[in-house]
């Protein structure tokens, strides 16, 4: 593959570039499925999962929130023992862009901490760069699953 001959919009792919990006998506080391390690964002369901948790946790906040609060352990315990990442002060990844208060308008903010991130995400003050439209899943309401106090939502 190459940057002369880009994939959107081309039909006509050669026998040579169907094996090379087969070869890519066979032999690449991915743990599909887990989403726990530094190759989860090549298995395709990834960005799917997170984008769907974060609209579950948007309803949850909206609806009531959750009884026990929000506290974070500070011991970075996960499954495997002690993890980095989970803690609250852990810094994420990724450069997220969003509202800047001081200068009314949005940015890339990088080097942010799980916490902030969160406080970022806050559906009652957010700050993120982007709205979704509604929370209906049809899908999960033809088998009985049901939103209660959401399922009608939609942004203004």
């Amino acid at each position: 593959l190459s940057a002369s001959a880009p994939l959107s919009g081309q039909t006509d792919y050669s026998a040579e570039t169907k094996t090379t990006v087969l070869s890519m998506i066979c032999d690449t080391a991915i743990g599909v499925g887990e989403h726990l390690q530094a190759s989860s964002p090549f298995d395709p369901s990834f960005h799917f999962v997170h984008v769907t948790i974060e609209r579950l946790y948007l309803v949850r906040a909206l609806t009531g929130g959750f009884s026990g609060g929000m506290d974070w352990t500070d011991d970075g315990t996960c499954i495997w023992g002690t993890c980095s990442g989970h803690r609250a002060n852990d810094t994420v990844y990724e450069a997220v862009y969003a509202y800047d208060q001081a200068h009314a308008g949005f940015k890339s903010w990088s080097g942010l901490t799980n916490s902030e991130l969160l406080e970022m995400m806050d559906p009652t003050d957010s700050k993120m760069a982007y709205v979704y439209e509604h929370f209906s899943w049809p899908h999960c309401a033809e088998l009985g699953v049901h939103f209660p106090g959401i399922s009608n939502y939609t942004a203004n």
